[in-house]
């Protein structure tokens, strides 16, 4: 049988440690958007020398491999997002009532499955519609428009279960968040040792490693190290780190965060020895101490707590669904503005508003409006 920790699933302590998760979420999805959203205006920020630069002094350029600039590192705020991910549903696996462990693992799948479900059918749905209505230079992804049946397959099946990239290429990483979330619910609800508990999923994290072919695989290992991190996070808290400490973890973070992903590793990245993982390995590593390097320092956990973060991340997934179908719609807003100005920046400035701005406000209304009606529809299964 299972046992709530209370009414509510949580501890007072762990809705604490869950507010600044949240805020961090949701930068790392804004950052995830502005990495999408400069390599199509401004390559070089990503691709370095091997691209066109379109910034004077070639300032793009140099920002492919500056050091502790991680910001539009997408990469690595795509292993930050799955660690929370992980982070999050081992801190919520507890249960919320007491019921049989079968029944309860089943209900937490088709509830885990329908609450993700609903904006990926909105998101490719916007792109199908958008790659019938507009002009084929705007949605380039999928060529021809998709039959019905390919639609439903890639939206109720493919994403969530095979890495589906056919309509929305950014939604690669839902196989991961998905099966990696359910495989730490199931660890976490047979095995009520947390040493037991550990040990499998660092062999379940271990073995996606292995999969050298299948690079999507990879990126369960931080879904995994997340739901390490959750289950020992209540112990690491009481650990005496000092500031000095968390400080040096952070710092090191930011530095591993910024390894060029898409130039070869040079100047203060050439020190680094060559990892069969290639960039991932180190944005990996440097998502778990970053991570652990706030988990310390309350200033930082301040930061992503306050007002803003929070509204971030309460509309991060949705937005984090939405945001290339806007990157892309975008491009006629580039257009308008390259007809009746000569610089290029107006271009990139005006879908960048047109864009950001369009993506929030579907998110939010998605989250104000479609997301409490169809968690209360799913609440009941």
């Amino acid at each position: 049988m299972i046992k709530g920790m209370n009414k509510k699933g949580t501890s007072a302590d762990t809705q604490r440690r869950i507010r600044w998760i949240d805020g961090l979420r949701g930068v790392g999805c804004l950052c995830i958007f502005f990495h999408h959203f400069l390599m199509g205006y401004y390559p070089a920020t990503y691709w370095g020398t091997a691209a066109e630069s379109r910034i004077r002094w070639g300032l793009d350029t140099r920002l492919a491999d500056l050091p502790f600039f991680f910001w539009i590192n997408g990469n690595f705020w795509v292993c930050v997002y799955l660690f929370i991910s992980g982070m999050v549903v081992a801190n919520k696996s507890l249960g919320q009532e007491t019921e049989h462990k079968t029944v309860y693992l089943l209900r937490s799948f088709v509830r885990r499955y329908l609450t993700l479900l609903l904006p990926i059918f909105l998101g490719e749905l916007f792109m199908c519609l958008g790659n019938i209505a507009l002009p084929n230079n705007v949605i380039p992804d999928l060529g021809q428009p998709l039959s019905l049946f390919q639609y439903l397959k890639s939206t109720f099946w493919s994403v969530l279960f095979v890495c589906d990239k056919s309509v929305m290429g950014s939604l690669w990483t839902m196989q991961a968040i998905f099966l990696g979330g359910l495989l730490i619910l199931l660890v976490r609800v047979l095995f009520r040792n947390k040493g037991i508990q550990i040990l499998i999923l660092l062999a379940a994290m271990a073995g996606f490693l292995q999969c050298w072919k299948v690079q999507e695989y990879w990126y369960f290992a931080p879904v995994m190290a997340g739901g390490i991190f959750g289950i020992l996070l209540p112990l690491l808290e009481k650990i005496p780190l000092k500031k000095c400490m968390g400080s040096l973890l952070l710092i090191l973070g930011c530095y591993l965060a910024a390894y060029p992903s898409g130039t070869p590793a040079e100047g203060w990245y050439g020190i680094l020895p060559d990892s069969p993982y290639g960039p991932f390995f180190f944005h990996f590593i440097g998502a778990v101490l970053f991570i652990w390097g706030i988990s310390v320092l309350e200033v930082v956990q301040r930061i992503f707590s306050t007002a803003p973060a929070l509204w971030l991340g309460k509309i991060s997934y949705p937005f984090y669904v939405f945001h290339i179908f806007f990157i892309k719609l975008s491009s006629l807003a580039a257009g308008w503005a390259g007809a009746v100005a000569e610089s290029y920046w107006v271009r990139p400035a005006a879908a960048a508003v047109c864009s950001l701005g369009l993506c929030l406000a579907t998110a939010y209304l998605y989250s104000r409006y479609a997301d409490p009606l169809w968690r209360r529809v799913v609440s009941k299964i």
